[in-house]
């Protein structure tokens, strides 16, 4: 018993064809990608993705055959065994080298290989291996290279031909982690290159099994896939894949309880954001969404959200009611409220219980421990770190010092809560570079965050954090890489573990694709962030795409997440990239109008000849507790005082400033790249020249 597809397979389709379009090749790519994501999260390998197995049907592509899945899984809890090791199981062109060779440890990344493949195919016509028997087609999937799909086609998008080229790695290590991250990819293409529409997220389309007499069965699995990991049944119908938590409101007369509201909207966030298949919007994101007449519809279309869980919180002395309620963002549904009274003590167990409801409103398959409250079972502790987390948000030099005063009492409190000292860590990081020098903070945020990961090494804050001192002000690059891609295996929910390590792999790698894709990542997760989206900026400014960067930098505008996210003074750096001053000074000083005066307007002033103003900047700039060097040595480079400039250089290096991690290609300091003294400047950083990051002084 099956579904009838009306249409024919993507094998029918590229015989009559050849190659597709572009865009063809895009949607067909993503249907597979996002059927094959589905499928992972249910623990299924499908071990034969080819065009056979491809249905176009009713302007979508469907998976199907599930066949060699089925028996590969009843073999492997079979006593007799069906699959053996050197027993490849599939069909050659497209299986992964490790599925050729017989390893029976076979995971979803084959299924990315064979995606590769496809995508190939599709785009050029051919497959990339050619053999005249089977063992000569696995003889070449284990041991030939691919020549690149660029080469075949110049006309495919860079960031596509480099997908294709990835899924196409050798070892599984080298693909991209998931299919979920193939599909994060492709729905960032731009629509320029390929005549698409803007990508937008689609509910999943569920994938039907049609092959031989393992049918049923395969298609009972489909559709437990559709109905497991991967988000739960909203009240419309469709796959609800992503959650966004408000803040819930503070009611009542005790404005002592007003940071609890935070407080337990993000403590029900991460807890969600552990489950897999559920993708939960990040909390600058989600908390920008405040008040009690919150438009659900409105945030899903922002947010790209399925679900919209919401409340408020009223505490009376030691006793608290909070009140939840799970809304469809698509139909404006309720799908679940409830109100609870407890006691501040209990405040552990109600996070918990919210967010077990709302699973099971998803129908979301939990994981053994999937939720399960971090880090510390003293309520006055976690208390404690509720009001830290809130003053920590805003970022500024006040809200800082009290917070790290609040998480140092929860930790005297209890020593071993690691969320505490991950927290902690972050807030002296705060500090460092904007308020007082790196140098100085280096120790106290190395403490905290590993203290964090000591004593809870599956804390992804912990790695974060972690990541963010060793890459930022001590110049280990190699274990700052580690720490994020820890983080990231832990949490690929997280949008600051991705956004970080896409500034790490913009500036230590050099690697502009991989910085825009975990870039691209944390803005699905988090597009409201303005930290994502400057980066965003830099990133186009080292690739050359000073439109774009134009183009972010108006988004930021639009963002107003604070003084130093005007969009004004990302413009004047846009401008200043590419040595259009007066341009470059017309938006700075726009920016000093709003009160967010940047060293883009001595800069500009010194190069324009208006050396007064940019002497005043700096005379201004000395009175601070702390003004970064490496700001003083752009502006003296403006104003043609090499020796100056290379002298706050100098300092700015003695300061451990996160600056000079940018030195390399900032084109203000472009007169000083010549210079004997910059090069040595920079080789103390200790960047990697070549291969596997390394260095740090």
């Amino acid at each position: 018993v099956m579904p009838h597809v009306r249409g024919e397979s993507l094998r029918a389709r590229l015989a009559r064809e050849g190659a597709l379009p572009v865009t063809d090749t895009c949607r067909i790519l993503r249907d597979v990608a996002d059927a094959l994501a589905a499928a992972h999260r249910e623990g299924i390998v499908h071990r034969d993705i080819k065009p056979e197995n491809i249905l176009l049907g009713g302007g979508h592509a469907l998976v199907a055959d599930f066949g060699v899945a089925k028996a590969v899984n009843d073999a492997a809890a079979s006593s007799t065994g069906l699959t053996t090791a050197g027993l490849a199981v599939g069909t050659p062109a497209y299986m992964a080298p490790e599925q050729a060779s017989g390893d029976s440890n076979i995971d979803a990344r084959a299924d990315l290989y064979a995606f590769g493949v496809l995508a190939y195919e599709m785009l050029t016509g051919n497959a990339p291996f050619s053999g005249a028997t089977p063992q000569q087609l696995i003889a070449a999937q284990i041991a030939e290279t691919p020549e690149p799909v660029s080469k075949r086609r110049a006309s495919i998008p860079p960031n596509l031909a480099e997908l294709v080229m990835r899924c196409l790695a050798k070892h599984p290590a080298d693909r991209p982690r998931s299919a979920d991250e193939v599909l994060a990819i492709l729905e960032q293409i731009p629509s320029g290159a390929t005549g698409l529409q803007p990508a937008v997220r689609r509910r999943w389309v569920p994938f039907v099994a049609a092959g031989a007499v393992v049918v049923v069965a395969a298609a009972l699995v489909a559709l437990a896939a559709m109905r497991g990991r991967f988000g739960g049944i909203s009240a419309s119908g469709d796959t609800v894949h992503s959650i966004a938590v408000l803040p819930f409101r503070s009611l009542g007369a005790d404005s002592s309880g007003a940071y609890l509201g935070d407080g337990v909207s993000e403590e029900i966030l991460n807890s969600l954001s552990r489950l897999p298949g559920l993708a939960v919007i990040g909390r600058t994101s989600s908390f920008r969404f405040r008040g009690p007449d919150v438009d659900a519809k409105v945030v899903g279309r922002t947010l790209d959200a399925g679900a919209l869980l919401s409340g408020s919180i009223q505490r009376s002395g030691d006793a608290v009611r909070i009140t939840a309620e799970l809304v469809d963002t698509h139909t404006g549904l309720q799908l679940w409220s409830q109100t609870y009274d407890r006691q501040l003590t209990d405040l552990f167990s109600l996070e918990d219980d919210i967010a077990h409801a709302i699973t099971d409103a998803l129908r979301v398959r939990l994981s053994p421990g999937a939720i399960v409250h971090r880090g510390t079972t003293n309520p006055a502790a976690h208390d404690l770190v509720l009001r830290a987390n809130a003053l920590a948000q805003q970022q500024d030099r006040a809200g800082l010092d009290s917070s790290v005063v609040l998480y140092h009492q929860a930790l005297a409190l209890d020593s071993n809560y690691a969320e505490a000292w991950a927290r902690l860590a972050l807030a002296y990081a705060g500090q460092a570079d904007a308020y007082r020098a790196p140098r100085e903070m280096v120790g106290p945020v190395e403490h905290a965050a590993a203290r964090a990961v000591a004593l809870d090494d599956s804390l992804a804050l912990g790695h974060v954090a972690l990541g963010v001192v060793r890459f930022d002000w001590q110049w280990r690059f190699r274990e700052a890489r580690e720490e994020f891609q820890r983080a990231l295996v832990l949490d690929p929910s997280s949008p600051e573990a991705h956004w970080q390590y896409g500034v790490y792999l913009l500036w230590v790698d050099q690697d502009t694709a991989g910085a825009e894709r975990e870039l691209a990542a944390a803005a699905a997760l988090d597009p409201l962030n303005p930290d994502v989206v400057r980066w965003r900026e830099s990133a186009a400014l080292v690739e050359g795409d000073v439109g774009r960067a134009l183009q972010l930098a108006d988004h930021l505008s639009e963002l107003a997440g604070g003084p130093v996210y005007y969009g004004q003074n990302r413009r004047a750096e846009a401008y200043a990239w590419v040595g259009r001053w007066k341009d470059c000074l017309r938006e700075a000083k726009l920016g000093q109008a709003k009160n967010s005066a940047s060293e883009f307007s001595a800069i500009c002033a010194g190069h324009l000849g208006q050396s007064a103003d940019a002497q005043t900047y700096l005379a201004e700039g000395a009175k601070r507790e702390y003004f970064d060097h490496a700001q003083v040595a752009y502006i003296r480079a403006a104003l043609g005082d090499t020796a100056g400039a290379l002298n706050s250089l100098e300092e700015a290096l003695a300061d451990r400033s996160a600056n000079m991690l940018s030195a390399r290609v900032d084109p203000w300091l472009e007169p000083l790249r010549g210079d004997p003294r910059f090069q040595a400047i920079i080789a103390r950083v200790g960047f990697p020249p070549h291969g596997p990051p390394g260095g740090g002084l």
